[in-house]
């Protein structure tokens, strides 16, 4: 890509760029091109976007409230995005997976099932004790959008397979050599995924007195015993 500038290039008719073509609605997985990758100038208005969505709600979210808050003009988001569905897809990626995908890199890296369990639910806990729960609150905020929105369900179906297969890789690795296993393990990821959910939503509500270090151990607890049971370790 030249060095033309948003305006230019939409002026000379050369369509729009790489990274919106990869979030066609509903298409593409969130991994294949991390947020990280986007130009500033996009990072900019996802952080505006998340921004107006904490504020305002989805009734407020217009392309005019978040150029306004990104301090660019309108046809700079559909240059990035395409539009108003393109950004929204985006910014549930950018809530939903990427602090996940770092968590799910570094227990990747232990060796034993217990270790990467540990790892996963130990980063998970400390973002929800340690951050400010602002992408936490953004998502949920748009979960309803998303029902009667066809296009950014897809999207967040998308996303809710690619953080079960990554349940599943931590769960059981390599070791799922049989369907059984494989089945089981699956379900095993989908309940982890959703109980992650509903610990963030609960504990946002009430962060004093929720016992979440109590309530992550029962959940890794459960794990390990069903994954042991699983593959006899």
């Amino acid at each position: 890509m030249d060095e033309r500038t948003d305006a230019e290039s939409t002026a000379r008719g050369r369509g729009r760029p790489r990274e919106v073509e990869r979030r066609a609605a509903g298409e593409g997985l969130p991994y294949e091109r991390p947020l990280e990758a986007l130009p500033l100038t996009a990072q900019t208005v996802l952080a505006a976007a998340r921004g107006i969505v904490l504020e305002r709600g989805m009734s407020g979210f217009t392309l005019e409230a978040v150029a306004g808050a990104a301090h660019v003009d309108v046809s700079t988001l559909y240059y990035h995005f395409g539009g108003k569905p393109g950004l929204l897809e985006a910014l549930v990626d950018s809530l939903a997976h990427d602090a996940l995908a770092g968590f799910a890199r570094e227990a990747m890296k232990a060796r034993t099932v217990e270790e990467r369990l540990r790892a996963y639910v130990k980063a998970i806990r400390d973002l929800l004790r340690e951050g400010d729960g602002s992408s936490g609150r953004a998502y949920f905020e748009l979960m309803p959008y998303a029902y009667r929105d066809p296009s950014l369900r897809r999207r967040i179906a998308a996303l809710n397979q690619w953080h079960v297969a990554t349940s599943l890789a931590i769960i059981v690795g390599e070791r799922a050599d049989s369907a059984e296993i494989a089945r089981s393990a699956q379900a095993i990821a989908h309940l982890v995924f959703a109980a992650v959910d509903g610990i963030e939503l609960h504990y946002d509500m009430d962060p004093a007195g929720y016992p979440l270090d109590e309530v992550f151990e029962l959940l890794l607890g459960f794990v390990l015993a069903e994954t042991r049971r699983l593959t006899g370790g």
